[in-house]
């Protein structure tokens, strides 16, 4: 009986922490997706940006895509526009050197 009630304890400790875990999963993919809509419109208003910069938000772009194709409940297709103009931008300073 004591056992019962350790174990069920522990089951319930473990749905907590997953539960949590999966939130905070949840907000930091909402965090990436305010980052890539920021740096778009950062873009978009002419704002040069950096290498490093590029590189920095381009790798946010792979976490949030991965994060979508895993939970593919969420909302995922606000940013996609923004992604690919990101992209456009990004080759186009590549071509001509025209990092900040």
């Amino acid at each position: 009986a004591i056992n019962a009630e350790v174990i069920e304890k522990v089951d319930k400790l473990e749905e907590d922490l997953a539960e949590m875990q999966n939130s905070a999963e949840e907000n930091r993919a909402k965090q990436n997706r305010s980052d890539i809509l920021r740096f778009g419109d950062e873009l978009r208003l002419g704002i040069k940006h950096s290498k490093e910069s590029f590189d920095n938000v381009l790798g946010t772009i792979s976490d949030y895509d991965k994060y979508c194709t895993d939970h593919p409940t969420f909302k995922n297709k606000i940013a996609e526009i923004n992604e690919r103009y990101i992209a456009e931008v990004y080759e186009e300073c590549l071509r001509n050197n025209t990092f900040l």
